[in-house]
């Protein structure tokens, strides 16, 4: 009988410590949140894990359906480090709320992918399975994530961009990685667009928090995300009405920015 005991508080134990092993080990938190009309909402996240004491922070605005106009902004080519435009200064010039980096680019400055200014092609489509997405932007100014295969022809702007974080059709297939990066990103909710800027993480767990956390993003379920460039390219800026802007400037000089209005 005893051992009979024995063997079940064995299996309780080793049922335990399964259970802790598979526990998420992120946590997070909201550490500011502030609304902007019935248009926007912003919010600093905080996600922090007990194995690693790794931190990673995320400035997020969510933009609600129809609220917004969104375009995409040529930062043109430049031709040193003390002339390129920023851009703070492509969103503050255009009368923009918000203000994020956009594609990537090689080093001469020619865009890598699709891009679509004003209905005019000026980039072709790339057959890099990186690129795998794309943002469309249609004649409303609003954003759809689709797969980079997609007719795109209609769309007023269109940039080409990667990979998925969160695939068009929900999954997530993002192996683990121990590659960080400062990130751009955004996302689509069943009423709203993302706009993601977050300290270095890697590109699975930035899904993984996007997967597993969508409440503390302002939503219910994120359908969709795609990865926009980061590392030294990453930038945010946002004109708050009441507050002092947001300003997270790129390290290096991108080609071009992803600007948003507010109605």
């Amino acid at each position: 009988m005893l051992t009979k005991y024995i063997k079940i508080g064995l299996l309780f134990l080793l049922g335990v410590a399964a259970l802790s092993a598979q526990a998420d080990p992120w946590q997070g938190f909201i550490i500011k949140n502030r609304t902007v009309g019935n248009q926007a909402n912003y919010r600093l996240l905080q996600f922090d894990n007990s194995q690693t004491q790794q931190t990673v922070t995320i400035n997020v605005v969510q933009l609600n359906n129809n609220s917004y106009s969104a375009e995409i902004v040529d930062q043109k080519p430049f031709f040193d480090f003390l002339s390129f435009k920023r851009v703070y200064e492509t969103t503050r010039e255009n009368n923009a709320f918000l203000g994020v980096n956009g594609g990537y680019f090689t080093p001469n400055n020619t865009p890598l992918g699709l891009v679509i200014l004003n209905g005019k092609r000026i980039s072709s489509l790339s057959s890099s399975n990186l690129l795998s997405g794309l943002l469309l932007i249609d004649n409303q100014g609003q954003v759809k994530l689709v797969w980079s295969k997609t007719t795109y022809q209609q769309a007023r702007y269109a940039l080409q961009a990667g990979p998925f974080l969160i695939q068009p059709n929900g999954n997530f297939v993002l192996k683990t990685s121990n590659q960080i990066s400062r990130r751009t990103a955004v996302a689509l909710t069943d009423n709203s667009l993302l706009i993601i800027s977050s300290s270095p993480v890697s590109l699975y767990n930035l899904g993984h928090f996007l997967v597993n956390y969508p409440n503390l993003f302002g939503a219910d379920k994120i359908n969709t995300a795609l990865n926009l460039d980061g590392g030294s390219s990453a930038a945010m800026t946002v004109f708050f009405p009441n507050h002092n802007p947001l300003i997270i400037p790129e390290i290096l000089p991108v080609r071009n920015a992803l600007i948003f209005r507010l109605h």
